[in-house]
C-alpha cells in the first residue's frame, strides 16, 4: 500500500461526537511500532539471565509538513498556537485502505533547516498521552 492518500487531523475534544481538523500540509508519517521494554527477572540459580516483557513505548511520533504560514488559520500557526499553550489534541491518523490509528497527545512544532535547492518544512512531534 502507497502511503499516498494518508490523512492526519486533530481536535481539541474526544469521543465519538468530535469534529477533526484535516492537516492537508501532511508529506511524511512515521512508523506506528512500538518498543517493549524487556525487565530483567532472573532468579540467583539461573544460568542465563530471563525477563518478562515491559511496556510498550512508541517514543514521539514525528510527522513533516509543508511549510505554510500565510495565514491565521494555516496549520502552522494554529498547530503552534496549541503547542505554546500546551494543549492535549486528539488525533487519527487514516491510512488509504481506512485503517485508523486513534490517539491523544501533546504537538510541538518547528520549523526544518535548509540550504542551496532544499524545501524549509514544519516539523510536527507528538508526544502520546494515551494507549
Amino acid at each position: 500500500m502507497l502511503a499516498n492518500g494518508t490523512k492526519l487531523a486533530f481536535s481539541t475534544t474526544g469521543g465519538d461526537s468530535a469534529t477533526y481538523t484535516d492537516i492537508p500540509e501532511l508529506q511524511t508519517i512515521p512508523d506506528f511500532d512500538a518498543d517493549v521494554e524487556k525487565v530483567e527477572n532472573t532468579v540467583l540459580s539461573a544460568s542465563n539471565k530471563t525477563y518478562e516483557k515491559g511496556i510498550s513505548d512508541y517514543g514521539d511520533l514525528e510527522y513533516e509538513l509543508k511549510y505554510d504560514n500565510t495565514g491565521a488559520s494555516s496549520s502552522y500557526r494554529v498547530l503552534r498556537g496549541h503547542a505554546t499553550s500546551n494543549t492535549k489534541l486528539y488525533w487519527k491518523q487514516t491510512y488509504p485502505d481506512g485503517t485508523a490509528f486513534a490517539f491523544e497527545g501533546y504537538p510541538s512544532v518547528g520549523v526544518t533547516g535548509g540550504g542551496v535547492n532544499d524545501l524549509v518544512n514544519t516539523k510536527l512531534k507528538i508526544t502520546l498521552d494515551s494507549d
